[in-house]
């Protein structure tokens, strides 16, 4: 009954063109990336999400019911569209103009192959994500499910920060592969020295960070953020190797390793969720990370240790 505003041909048609949008929105912060101008991506993220504010607190007396999904909707084209022409009148003839002597579009072969690896691997990814939340929810009260999806949000929130960094590097090491260890090398030093503290105050503060939601959520969850605090910091080695591979083009191994992870996660939260409470749930993120990124960080090694096409070799190594 909730959603009774939706009923009807033409309700109908607006929810399915503010999908495409959504769609549309999402694939835009990837493109901007990919046009190595990502400093568009925030300013279009803060645009939607100021209009989607403003329209909420408008809406909320006129369309009671109808109100958040129609501030959501129209806030999306407020970034779409204006971004929309500026990647498709300015950033994308710039950046053609900039690789035309260079680029080498890929085969429908090629495409496919890199295709089948990442779509893959995100699937086994978008599992993780949203089945353990259902998991869990299927399995504790709904005062512990509360305490488990603040927790998580905060947790999924650093994460972000580590796949984004790596979408740079995919970017980066696409467009001049011969710097891919160097570039390497320096994404996995800003990446520990942002991560690290960000971590660390993760880690130490949980109690206080969680407090704010009420002393209940800090009783509850403290253990649970601090095993995401640590799942953090191995998400550092997993996702810079994830970027170099993409940036290769070698997206079979990934799919493997994301569904190694997969089922180790999905297994360990099924196994200890009943034994351990919430913390079982962060001991299992761990666990699989663990797993993963010591299969990433001896793949690494060579990766860091090359030297850019056509250098001197050093004796201490690339700066």
């Amino acid at each position: 009954p909730a959603y009774s505003f939706l009923h009807g041909p033409l309700p109908a048609a607006g929810f399915l063109l503010a999908v495409v949008a959504w769609a549309l929105l999402t694939l835009q912060d990837g493109v901007l990336t990919g046009l190595r101008s990502a400093v568009w991506v925030p300013v279009g993220n803060t645009a939607f999400s100021l209009v989607k504010l403003v329209l909420l607190v408008v809406l909320a007396g006129t369309v009671p019911v109808a109100g958040v999904f129609v501030s959501w909707a129209v806030a999306i084209a407020v970034s779409v569209v204006p971004l929309g022409w500026l990647v498709l009148r300015r950033l994308v003839p710039r950046h053609e103009r900039e690789t035309r002597a260079t680029a080498r579009p890929p085969t429908l072969r090629e495409l496919g192959r890199f295709l089948a690896g990442d779509c893959t691997g995100a699937l086994f990814s978008l599992a993780v994500v949203y089945l353990v939340p259902v998991i869990v929810a299927a399995q504790v009260s709904p005062a512990d499910n509360a305490y488990f999806y603040v927790t998580i949000t905060i947790g999924g929130t650093v994460n972000l920060l580590a796949v984004n960094m790596g979408a740079s590097l995919t970017v980066e090491g696409a467009h001049d592969p011969a710097r891919l260890g160097r570039n390497t090398r320096a994404a996995l030093l800003r990446m520990a020295r942002i991560m690290v503290p960000v971590c660390a105050v993760l880690f130490l503060g949980a109690p206080y960070i969680l407090g704010v939601f009420g002393a209940e959520y800090a009783g509850a969850a403290t253990g649970l953020l601090r095993w995401y605090a640590v799942g953090a910091l191995l998400r550092v080695v997993t996702e810079v190797y994830f970027s170099v591979e993409r940036a290769r083009s070698r997206t079979s191994g990934l799919a493997w390793l994301q569904g190694v992870f997969c089922v180790v996660m999905l297994g360990l939260t099924l196994l200890l969720l009943p034994r351990a409470g919430l913390v079982g749930a962060g001991v299992a993120e761990v666990a699989g990370l663990a797993v993963v990124a010591l299969v990433a960080a001896v793949r690494l090694v060579p990766v860091v240790r090359a030297a850019p096409e056509g250098a001197a070799p050093t004796g201490g190594g690339g700066r």
